[in-house]
């Protein structure tokens, strides 16, 4: 709201309710809890007594006003962007809109406690610039089609030796964009994106430290 954010997790049936970016919710009867891994120091949980109404009407003229002001900023970040949002050290959380220049395979790999990981790679590039994407665990299972749009909510930034990529986790969301909706997000064709990102060389002037 206007004084702030907090980190809320839905449990039980409430994680299945359908909310959207943007909406308004009117949450009774959760609970506080300290979490040393939220900016405000607390995020809210759900629980079997809670009551969440999203889209309330009971909500004054400026409260409303407020909330559309607050919904206008949500827009996603120009890759470009956030690569120097990384070399500055912010970490997100970030939203992004990109077509799918090459799809990984899927990669297992055990943890220390003896239970296993799965991750894939997406290379994904906007009309500003191109970037991985570490997509973990159930979504990496998930079909990704070269070419196609999508949009990326809530992944986190993650600034590397070589390269800044995001990290695509259990509180991020990975949507295909319909060929309907993708005129206005002004992103390039795929051979568009291709020509602006790689490229080309005779193999004669390759050098050791080419890439892309």
């Amino acid at each position: 709201d206007s004084t702030g954010s907090i980190r809320v997790t839905l449990w039980g049936e409430n994680a299945f309710l359908n909310i959207n970016k943007g909406d308004i919710l009117s949450i009774n009867g959760a609970d506080s809890r300290h979490d040393e891994y939220t900016a405000s120091g607390y995020s809210l949980n759900t629980n079997f007594n809670t009551s969440i109404f999203i889209n309330p009407k009971n909500i004054s003229d400026a409260e409303l006003e407020q909330f559309n002001q607050i919904k206008e900023n949500l827009v996603p970040t120009k890759i470009s962007e956030i690569i120097q949002m990384a070399f500055e050290d912010e970490e997100g959380p970030v939203d992004l809109v990109g077509r799918v220049i090459s799809v990984g395979d899927v990669r297992e790999f055990e943890r220390d406690d003896a239970t296993y990981s799965y991750v894939r790679s997406l290379l994904i590039a906007d009309d500003t610039e191109k970037i991985e994407a570490s997509i973990w665990n159930e979504k990496a299972n998930d079909e990704y089609n070269v070419g196609s749009l999508y949009e990326i909510e809530n992944a986190r930034v993650n600034s590397g030796y070589y390269n800044t990529s995001v990290n695509i986790g259990g509180a991020s969301r990975i949507s295909k964009i319909s060929l309907e909706d993708e005129e206005k997000y002004n992103i390039p064709p795929l051979d568009v994106l291709e020509k602006n990102i790689y490229k080309h060389k005779d193999i004669d002037d390759l050098d050791e430290d080419d890439f892309d």
